[in-house]
């Protein structure tokens, strides 16, 4: 049996929600975590996980002795992705010598003509040194931010203190193009646009070309870091583990109903045997929880994700398993379906089609133009492949993108949207609640996950 008088009810099973029940703990808080399956981030913050916030997580384990964190590296895969642009196949995510050289090599007009680096990436040494150099400074960053910055005070001079020279050098010439090309003085270079546009849907979760310094040296050295794919499933498995032997409580089950008393949480009904709890206060981790009879205000325009699996057909030979490719190209900027991913698993081909978002979408209002769509570009990219692939079945996924808006700045640092939640269960009745809490990517963090990761390191203070 659970216990009934609650201080927190954290409601979505992920890692950040353990660790904002950890944090809770540790304050001697009563919490339980809520495992309701429509309260979900997805594949949110588990793919394409760059170095910088795996050495955050490493960090936040390390300094709470939560022993799955200590030991990330045993969750976590290289995986690397290629972005299609064009005519272009840039492949990221390895070693950071290896993804300088190929974006340079690909789109030589990122970087100015003549720039002068003293690593010399024509030795087997220098790219050593630059891999190191890089690791290093990495590490360094993620415990700064993490020991002793809010998310007030992280901002591009946390970057600049600790940055080697050459790769400062790198990110100035970097900023100065991109501003360049931002600005319409490189109009001709669609190919570079559309692949920072793709590079900041994929790491920031933000369809938006307009970025601070703070966002674009961020971009900047994800797109040199080596990228992982986080086996979420175990890492939970272990993580409650934690949780539970710290005295909190986890429990898989919906919440039937809610129960408010002057906008504040009175109760909460659980579809479980357990009956009947009353929190404090409740927190709400993932991206979208419009199935919980409750809303999000405040919200700008998003874009949501949707999945089309194709299973292999008998006897099919597929090359492409185990790769993952982003693809746009410039007639699909401004659309409402600017970018799609396909992840060649094991078994079955899946395709991650991001749509813009509009009250009463459904699958059927998408299904036969976007299937007609990739059916050529599938076919392009990948030659032959349209006869080893069966009939597409398509769902909505729980990930969600926002197109971004220019939020609230102090000096070069956007701050998270505030994010009310609103309570629709009684027809006619609105209710704006207090002491409910959400996290998540409606409150456009401008770093993605490391700004989630911020916000809950910083937030479990005031709960």
């Amino acid at each position: 049996m659970i216990e009934k008088e609650l201080d927190m009810a954290l409601v979505g099973k992920n890692y950040l929600s353990f660790l904002l029940g950890l944090e809770l703990l540790e304050r001697k808080q009563v919490v339980l975590l809520l495992d309701d399956d429509r309260l979900s981030y997805g594949q949110l913050y588990s793919d394409s996980l760059p170095q910088l916030e795996v050495d955050f997580l490493r960090i936040w384990g390390e300094d709470k002795d939560i022993l799955p964190l200590i030991n990330i590296d045993t969750y976590l895969v290289n995986k690397p992705l290629t972005f299609v642009v064009g005519i272009e196949r840039i492949v990221l995510g390895g070693r950071p010598s290896h993804n300088f050289c190929e974006i340079v090599r690909k789109l030589p007009e990122i970087l100015p003509k003549g720039l002068e680096i003293t690593w010399p990436f024509e030795t087997i040494e220098g790219q050593k040194e630059f891999d190191e150099a890089f690791v290093a400074f990495s590490k360094r960053v993620a415990q700064n931010a993490f020991r002793y910055k809010s998310v007030q005070s992280f901002n591009t001079n946390v970057f600049l203190t600790h940055c080697p020279p050459d790769i400062k050098t790198c990110f100035e010439s970097f900023e100065e193009i991109f501003n360049a090309m931002n600005s319409g003085e490189y109009s001709d270079y669609l190919t570079e646009l559309t692949f920072f546009f793709m590079a900041r849907g994929k790491f920031q979760k933000k369809f938006s070309m307009d970025l601070s310094r703070f966002e674009l040296f961020h971009l900047f050295l994800t797109l040199l870091s080596p990228l992982y794919e986080l086996d979420q499933d175990h890492l939970l498995e272990d993580l409650e583990e934690v949780l539970v032997s710290r005295g909190g409580m986890f429990k898989r089950t919906r919440i039937r109903e809610w129960r408010f008393h002057k906008s504040k949480p009175w109760s909460l009904e659980l579809a479980s045997y357990d009956g009947i709890i009353h929190p404090k206060n409740i927190s709400l981790l993932g991206a979208d929880p419009s199935g919980l009879s409750i809303r999000l205000d405040n919200l700008g325009q998003s874009y949501g994700c949707l999945k089309i699996n194709y299973n292999y057909k008998d006897g099919a030979t597929i090359p492409w398993k185990g790769s993952k490719f982003l693809r746009s190209k410039k007639e699909m900027l401004g659309t409402s379906g600017p970018l799609w991913e396909a992840v060649f698993f094991e078994d079955f081909l899946q395709v991650r089609y991001f749509v813009k978002k509009l009250k009463g979408s459904k699958i059927e209002f998408h299904k036969n133009h976007i299937v007609d769509l990739l059916k050529v570009d599938l076919e392009g990219l990948f030659p032959g492949l349209g006869i080893d692939l069966g009939e597409p079945s398509l769902e909505w996924g729980p990930e969600v993108w926002i197109e971004g808006e220019k939020g609230n700045i102090k000096g070069d640092i956007p701050f998270p949207k505030s994010v009310s939640v609103t309570n629709v269960k009684e027809p006619l009745i609105e209710e704006r609640l207090s002491q409910v809490y959400y996290f998540g990517p409606y409150k456009e963090g401008p770093l993605g996950l490391l700004s989630s990761l911020m916000e809950i390191k910083d937030g479990q203070q005031f709960l």
